[in-house]
């Protein structure tokens, strides 16, 4: 999921900023490159933090009944 949303997203922000430049893929590339391990990472951390949350929510609205 990391991986398809760095993907996606780097692809989005270097077309936002350059357009389509002649070199547009390998730039798009290296952002991805340099986007997955950081989107891996916050993908660790977000989703116990997530978990939790949404856990606390559907007590909240009696789900766990």
């Amino acid at each position: 999921m990391a991986g398809i949303m760095a993907f996606l997203m780097t692809a989005f922000v270097t077309w936002m900023n350059l357009g389509f430049p002649p070199d547009y893929i390998s730039r798009w590339l290296h952002a991805f490159v340099v986007a997955w391990p950081l989107a891996v990472v916050a993908a660790y951390i977000a989703i116990p933090i997530s978990a939790k949350a949404t856990g606390k929510i559907m007590r909240a609205l009696g789900a766990d009944q």
